[in-house]
């Protein structure tokens, strides 16, 4: 039986989850369930009967088609139609921003520097597209001191490169500001001096340097894959892993695109468990949803790999529960 997908869609004031599912090889079966507020609007059943039983990738494909396709018709507005009537629990106000900021390289002054962000709402985790990311240094709003501007991708992450300047500050640390429909958030991270103590001024060869090392222009070498995985639920035996994939090459961070990505449940059974595959997409980023199935109070692990024509990496996520 191939593993189900869970996903909350946010179509007008609405939080639709929807589940897809394989009903077994005795049936060939997927079945989508379309819920508002636990009350189930719609089901959707696909048959896979053409497919050999043993082609698990081939079904995992369909069932993967098909989600998408329910999550499309949620966002085409099929379930505002008059036929299908909501619960009058289903209007949900809107959230206030989560942001979560994480280090993809150390924030040090004069130098290179990349933070990864991903802004959801507060309760339901829905992602926020197109808030406004704003990094200030020294730590303070001014707009002169803002040093990097950009806005979520429809997934609400960003990925962000960028140089603090040879600036003194009385507080050692990066203001980092999202703005969103429905308020801000702030959160502020340390920045390491320079190593000699010195803020000097920066030359233009050296801005120029820079500027050519990130846009791939140094004719350098590629480097060894390095995976960095964000967990944005808790990761627990018998519950859903939501989790963030970001593939990028060890030395110069650049991503890594294209990449094949699989999850193994080790420690239950003689055999690993495949329980997700995908493929990170042009910035080397992967978003992965899928079922944990109950160990039976085994100490479990996620084994996570990320395979790439410069090799291999692996993350290992133990499991709680």
């Amino acid at each position: 039986m191939i593993t189900g997908i869970n996903s909350d869609v946010r179509y007008g004031n609405c939080v639709y989850h929807v589940q897809t599912q394989d009903l077994g090889v005795e049936r060939c079966i997927l079945e989508s369930l379309v819920y508002v507020g636990g009350q189930v609007l719609d089901t959707v059943l696909g048959s896979y009967k053409d497919v050999d039983p043993a082609a698990s990738q081939a079904i995992r494909k369909r069932l993967i088609i098909q989600h998408r396709a329910v999550i499309a018709s949620v966002n085409g507005g099929k379930y505002t139609d008059p036929a299908v009537a909501l619960p009058a629990t289903a209007s949900v106000p809107l959230e206030r921003p989560d942001l979560v900021v994480t280090e993809i390289e150390e924030c040090l002054v004069g130098d290179r520097s990349s933070l990864m962000f991903v802004l959801r709402s507060e309760t339901s985790f829905q992602p926020i597209a197109g808030a406004q990311i704003e990094l200030f240094y020294p730590p303070n709003a001014d707009p002169a001191n803002c040093i990097y501007s950009a806005t979520t991708d429809r997934r609400g992450f960003h990925l962000a490169e960028f140089r603090i300047p040879y600036v003194t500050s009385p507080e050692p640390c990066l203001l980092v500001r999202a703005t969103a429909p429905a308020g801000e958030v702030e959160s502020r991270l340390r920045v390491v001096p320079p190593a000699d103590g010195s803020y000097r001024s920066e030359s233009s060869e050296a801005s120029s340097a820079y500027h050519a090392s990130m846009a791939g222009e140094t004719g350098r070498e590629r480097e060894r894959p390095s995976l960095v995985v964000l967990e944005l639920d808790k990761l627990q035996a018998g519950g859903t892993a939501s989790f963030l994939f970001l593939l990028q090459e060890e030395g110069s961070q650049r991503p890594i695109a294209e990449a094949s990505l699989r999850v193994r449940l080790r420690g239950v059974g003689a055999v690993d468990q495949t329980l997700y595959e995908g493929s990170t997409d042009a910035k080397g980023f992967h978003v992965a949803q899928f079922s944990i199935p109950s160990t039976g109070g085994s100490k479990a692990s996620l084994l996570i790999q990320a395979t790439c024509d410069l090799g291999m990496a692996e993350v290992i996520s133990p499991l709680t529960g």
